[in-house]
């Protein structure tokens, strides 16, 4: 409770707040948050990495979700939320990440930096069920980047759900290579990210079945 007005509760599927870090998941992780006339966040993984390497893996079994379940205040969600400030990180997802009402990947590097590789799996938002009347806060993006220079792969029939955000920083790559994408399309967009070379690109594909839409590349 604050001052007997607002109470919010946030329970991490896994958080952590260290050095190096090795994960590789293959079970089921969730993060819930609760909110009676405040504001909370639900986190399937809370990682802020110190020093030191960070590898994930999510493997083709792994599920890593946030679920913004409130009362009467607010809430969102995110499915791993990633900062690192000395040391590269690397994120390979080939099961499933996903958030409520947030975002499915935040990923921020103040030093060095962030690999997200998706490879057949999937990142969605806006996917789980939540109860009571309250309200949720954020954006619908599947990934969001901040700072530093972060690169996204996405492989094969990668599933996205939600736009891919690449933030204002100017130093992050999307790299394409997808199942189903024909030579024309490939051509296109090739010659689209090198003439914005400045930053600032945004587009869609549809390609193997599947939209993919980003912005701030």
């Amino acid at each position: 409770y604050v001052g007997g007005i607002s109470r919010t509760v946030e329970i991490d599927g896994f958080r952590f707040d260290r050095a190096a870090l090795t994960i590789n998941n293959i079970g089921t992780v969730t993060g819930t948050a609760y909110s009676s006339n405040g504001t909370g966040s639900g986190y399937g993984m809370w990682i802020k990495a110190g020093s030191g390497a960070v590898t994930i893996t999510n493997t083709i079994t792994g599920v890593i979700q946030g679920s913004g379940t409130t009362g009467s205040g607010s809430a969102s969600s995110y499915g791993i939320y990633l900062t690192t400030s000395t040391g590269p990180a690397t994120l390979t997802n080939s099961g499933t990440i996903s958030s409520y009402y947030g975002v499915g990947i935040r990923a921020t590097a103040y030093t060095d930096p962030i690999t997200i590789n998706e490879i057949g799996g999937a990142v969605t938002t806006g996917a789980l069920t939540t109860t009571g009347s309250g309200t949720y806060s954020g954006s619908y993006d599947a990934i969001h980047l901040g700072s530093g220079v972060n690169t996204v792969n996405i492989v094969g029939q990668a599933k996205n759900t939600g736009l891919i955000e690449g933030g204002t920083s100017g130093n992050n790559t999307l790299s394409l290579h997808l199942a189903g994408m024909t030579p024309a399309q490939a051509a296109a967009l090739q010659a689209a990210v090198v003439t914005s070379a400045s930053g600032g690109y945004s587009g869609a594909v549809f390609a193997g079945g599947v939209t993919y839409s980003w912005v701030d590349f």
